[in-house]
């Protein structure tokens, strides 16, 4: 399984060019699915992460809620946005990364939230 640390680099810096490559992407709409649920899991528990490290920062909050906005717009059927609290497999994933955060440094997660508060 992939880390927190490189799921977030993921779903974070490699999203604009992951959401053209889905669109031309050999995976099936399940797979794609999967990913998304993943990337938007690794959001939530970075949300939740870097609110102990840096504070509540608003423009913080919006950044991440765009990057799981455009994440959404991925999944293959839109009634998966509203149903992704109760999806065993979404749960189980938020549950997961937030296991592996464990892994990050202080350092680590801190750059990581700088770099999204910073992003564009």
């Amino acid at each position: 399984m992939i880390s927190f640390t490189k799921r977030f680099v993921c779903a974070t810096f490699a999203l604009g060019i992951s959401l053209a490559a889905s669109a031309n992407s050999d995976l099936t709409a399940e797979e794609q699915d999967s990913i998304t649920k993943e990337d938007i899991a690794s959001l939530e528990v970075l949300s939740e992460l870097c609110n102990q490290v840096v504070g509540k920062n608003p423009q913080l909050q919006q950044n991440i809620q765009r990057l799981i906005n455009q994440n959404q717009h991925t999944l293959s059927q839109p009634k998966l946005v509203q149903g992704l609290a109760q999806d065993q497999e979404y749960q189980s994933l938020v549950a997961e990364n937030k296991s592996n955060s464990k892994e990050m440094s202080q350092t680590e997660l801190k750059a990581a939230c700088e770099d999204v508060l910073n992003s564009p």
